[in-house]
């Protein structure tokens, strides 16, 4: 079991990549200031709290959107103090003080909720489900749920797609493909009637990876393309990074280890330009060198280059600490999970059994804590192959066994199945829509 052959992936991958994105989107819907006097000065700082976070400083952005809601409450302007807690839960989640962006989140909503506000209460349960999604996505998908139904309510199609597109990574998270997938399709379809190709570029990048998971490469390929042309179109640096990121992965799949490094190593360098906005997508990056340097030692010891093997481990395992640093910081679990997984991994393959094993029961802990089903996967494979050269075989049994139910039960036919039957029912609505659309035109 513990052969070079197996290399892990990078379980996490697409709703790392999605996370960076979600503050910055957010931002794009900004407060629209009211006429009246006694309110000016809340609206004020609420603008300056905005300009702050649209320029990354979250700590500038925090204190004036504090200074807004204290103010708020003393003049009882429950409309301000509502969108300065929203945006204090934003700057709080970017500055990793989850617990307190929950509670700024679950106030705004008590005061949505108090004036009747279904459009405000929709926005801030989906900015609630992206900060609960870095440690509980069952929890998310019930708030991003709450938010589509809220959307739906009021008919705000941009707040439709929204909470769409976090159902389908959570999903997508969980390993319940078939439903991110059916969910990113929607989010799509919303988006596109937006001309909002920002993100549908992220999310066509997110089923690429959910394609390649199933082993459609062919699928995964059409999927990163898309990505990457709209990137393009839209002269985002940040996405086009995203877009190479993941076809470094689909050439990592594919043994194309020096083309998957250059592509992870061009994203790196755009990540790195705008640092304290993207550390989960350098984070990541790091992840997927480790993993490429992993794989090219692995080549080197079943050619018995047992020296030039260990440099690479070396130089992977260094990869894999500096992403693990950076997800600790933000708290982002299923990073956390996905880096402690591989660490052990990468000790395992340097005969270190005792770091290995504090590593692997770390990466089991967290995966079973967020019930991440790839996560679990690689978890019991690592805890088999260290079973195994321990001499407990039993225990390897149970594991492998383990193992291979979670890797099934991710990869079967049944859920292929109906993947592409939301891919077939997106393009056959697309389809209805634009001859819908020639018919009206011809239409006297």
């Amino acid at each position: 079991m513990n052969s070079p052959e197996h290399t892990s992936q990078n379980t996490g991958i697409a709703f790392i990549r999605a996370l960076s994105f979600i503050v910055v989107f957010f931002l794009s819907n900004k407060s629209v200031a009211q006429p009246k006097a006694d309110t000016i000065s809340v609206l004020k700082l609420i603008a300056f709290s905005d300009s702050a976070a649209a320029a990354g400083n979250y700590d500038s952005s925090l204190y004036y959107a504090q200074k807004a809601n204290i103010l708020a409450g003393q003049i009882n302007y429950l409309s301000g103090k509502k969108k300065a807690l929203l945006k204090c839960g934003i700057a709080n989640m970017v500055l990793y003080e989850n617990e307190t962006a929950l509670k700024n989140y679950d106030e705004a909503i008590g005061i949505a909720k108090q004036t009747g506000d279904k459009k405000s209460e929709a926005e801030i349960n989906i900015s609630k489900g992206w900060a609960l999604a870095k440690f509980d996505f069952s929890k998310a998908i019930v708030c991003f749920k709450r938010g589509l139904e809220l959307a739906t309510e009021v008919k705000d199609i941009t707040l439709t797609a929204k909470s769409n597109w976090g159902i389908s990574e959570s999903y997508s998270a969980l390993g319940n493909y078939p439903e991110a997938i059916n969910y990113s399709f929607k989010a799509i379809r919303f988006f596109e009637v937006l001309k909002q190709y920002d993100y549908v570029s992220l999310i066509y990048s997110s089923q690429g990876y959910v394609y390649e998971r199933q082993n459609s490469f062919k699928e995964a390929f059409k999927a990163y393309e898309k990505s990457l042309q709209l990137a393009i179109e839209a002269k985002n640096n940040a996405l086009i990074a995203n877009a190479y990121s993941s076809l470094g992965q689909l050439d990592f799949n594919n043994n194309l280890l020096d083309d998957a490094l250059t592509k992870y190593n061009r994203a790196l360098k755009i990540f790195n330009e705008d640092w304290e906005n993207y550390k989960t997508n350098i984070a990541d990056c790091y992840e997927s060198i480790s993993r490429v340097l992993e794989k090219k030692a692995d080549f080197k010891l079943s050619n018995d280059k047992t020296e030039e093997a260990k440099d690479y481990y070396l130089q992977s395992l260094e990869k894999s600490e500096a992403a693990l640093e950076l997800f600790e910081q933000g708290g982002l679990k299923i990073g956390m999970a996905a880096s402690y997984n591989h660490i052990g991994a990468i000790y395992l393959k340097l005969k270190e059994y005792k770091k290995a094993n504090i590593y692997v029961d770390k990466g089991l802990e967290l995966a079973k804590e967020i019930n991440g089903m790839a996560e679990l996967k690689d978890s019991y494979y690592n805890l088999a192959a260290m079973n195994e050269n321990t001499g407990d075989y039993k225990m390897a049994y149970r594991n492998y066994k383990m193992h291979i139910l979670y890797r099934d039960s991710l990869l079967n036919e049944e859920n292929t199945k109906k993947t592409v039957q939301s891919q077939m029912q997106y393009e056959s609505d697309k389809k209805e829509a634009l001859t819908k659309a020639e018919q009206e035109k011809r239409t006297p």
